[in-house]
């Protein structure tokens, strides 16, 4: 045991040295109030404050609603440019504060500061994110039909 604490000992001494530091920062910086504990909660909104129960309250309300039904609004055709909220809506007709698409476009339209273009004709699967302005999102899987130009 003498030989082992005359090799290693200052290798250990340093090992639970460093431990210790390590499980004080984190006391520090995880506990309520800390500044890693403040920027949790504004990047979350409040959602994951440390005031617990406010935050269990908040996240049953966000749980309770239902999710957005998402749909496409308007027959598109081919070289036509509209904004994304006017394509996609909700199937109450409610406002959306947001939408994208997720999925690539494989050339068949062009994404560009909120509007699309249609570049083909055809049939295409779409998924879509819409997010109302009380937070409130849903995600859909939707078939857009794109028509050829009209006269």
């Amino acid at each position: 045991m003498r030989q082992i604490v005359e090799e290693y000992g200052g290798a250990i001494l340093a090992m639970v040295a460093t431990v210790a530091v390590i499980v004080l920062a984190a006391a520090l910086l995880l506990s309520p109030g800390s500044v890693v504990s403040r920027g949790i909660e504004r990047m979350t909104d409040g959602y994951l404050g440390d005031d617990i129960q406010e935050s269990k309250e908040e996240m049953a309300r966000y749980a309770s609603m239902d999710p957005v039904e998402l749909k496409v609004c308007r027959n598109v055709h081919v070289g036509e440019t509209m904004e994304l909220t006017e394509f996609i809506g909700t199937v109450g007709n409610q406002t959306l504060q947001e939408v994208r698409i997720l999925n690539a476009a494989e050339n068949n339209w062009v994404i560009e500061d909120g509007n699309i273009t249609f570049l083909r004709r055809g049939t295409f699967p779409v998924r879509v994110y819409g997010e109302r302005a009380d937070g409130n999102y849903g995600c859909s899987e939707l078939w857009m039909s794109v028509g050829g130009k009209t006269a």
